[in-house]
């Protein structure tokens, strides 16, 4: 394996375990930002289909793991959308901070809802998903876009792009 998808790996299972320690201490109306799904977005811009297909299918399988999701959902969510906005990608400005709030509230967004039409549905539960929608999607969304563009400078710094 070469040095660079070494460290990639590295910092996949770094913010994994960020996510599940630290972030846990910052939560906004019950919900965290989710810097697994930004490493997605991240991968899909920068590095492309491939990788984001890779990377995305990776978080998908931390984040079930440690979230304690039922199989499958969330790594298809996580692959299929890091594989479409990883086409994307070469037609979207990202060179500033608000395309990268921009792209990863509405990637986040996207990603959360179907979660949330699929888990409810399979799922007893008396939540709505209009419920689903404005009390976890929406604030889950926002959060994680506001703490992208601090997540794609770290991961540029690291990985040497320009």
């Amino acid at each position: 394996m070469s040095v660079k998808k070494s460290l990639i790996l590295l910092l996949i299972i770094l913010v994994t375990v960020l996510q599940c320690t630290i972030l846990n201490r910052i939560r906004i109306f019950n919900v965290k930002p989710d810097i697994l799904l930004s490493l997605v977005v991240f991968f899909s811009l920068y590095y492309g289909r491939s990788y984001a297909l890779a990377v995305g299918a990776f978080c998908g399988v931390l984040a079930e793991a440690t979230c304690g999701l039922p199989s499958g959902y969330v790594i298809f969510a996580y692959s299929l959308g890091g594989l479409i906005l990883g086409h994307l990608a070469r037609w979207i400005n990202k060179q500033t901070a608000f395309s990268e709030i921009a792209i990863s509230f509405i990637f986040s967004f996207v990603i959360y809802s179907f979660l949330s039409v699929v888990l409810l549905q399979n799922f007893n539960t008396d939540l709505s998903l209009f419920k689903a929608l404005i009390f976890i999607v929406f604030p889950a969304s926002f959060y994680t876009a506001l703490c992208a563009p601090i997540t794609f400078r770290f991961l540029k710094t690291v990985l040497s792009i320009s």
